[in-house]
């Protein structure tokens, strides 16, 4: 089976435009802060933009902190959504998957387990799929073959011919048996 991970190359790729725009969204957020703050005038006199000079390191420590601040919030939001889809996109199949793998152990054969084409793991989805579909179609015909012995060994008694061939179904079931390593 191939790699999950390389057949699915869009799973990559959507997490890293979801980092992006998260990066992207806090850029113009912080842009927009440093903008209108910014339209400030620095006085009518010069004592008044003096003042306003001297508390210039302040007032660029808070809006170096704002901006900060407001990039680190978008991060934060973007990366726990990325996380919450993408964990949907694992976690919730690979509980199907688990309940699957039960119902079939319990001889559930005629059980299929489905997924949908977006989730990461649809390719296990599918081998198993595949894998039950053919345990229960050897298992028919073991079944059917069974069927046809019992019905030989009821006539047994009316015909000698009858053990020859309860002999040669018991052979075909044998070699039925013996593709699956017990």
């Amino acid at each position: 089976m191939t790699d999950i991970y390389t057949k699915k190359s869009w799973f990559k790729g959507r997490v890293l435009f979801g980092l992006s725009i998260s990066c992207i969204t806090g850029l113009v957020a912080t842009l927009a802060v440093l903008y209108f703050t910014m339209q400030q005038d620095i006085g009518p006199t010069y004592a008044v933009g003096i003042k306003m000079l001297t508390g210039l390191r302040q007032n660029i420590l808070y809006k170096a902190l704002t901006i900060f601040g407001i990039t680190f919030f978008f991060m934060i939001i973007g990366i726990l959504i990325l996380a919450m889809l993408y964990s949907h996109r694992i976690a919730g199949p690979l509980y199907r998957l688990t309940q699957f793998v039960k119902k079939v152990t319990e001889g559930h054969l005629n059980e299929r387990v489905g997924l949908r084409d977006k989730d990461v793991i649809h390719p296990v989805a599918e081998e198993l799929n595949k894998l039950v579909n053919v345990y229960h179609n050897k298992f028919q015909e073991i079944k059917k073959e069974v069927e046809t012995l019992e019905t030989l060994t009821a006539e047994m008694d009316k015909d000698e011919e009858t053990l020859s061939k309860i002999k040669k179904k018991a052979k075909e079931i044998h070699q039925l048996t013996e593709q699956f390593q017990l």
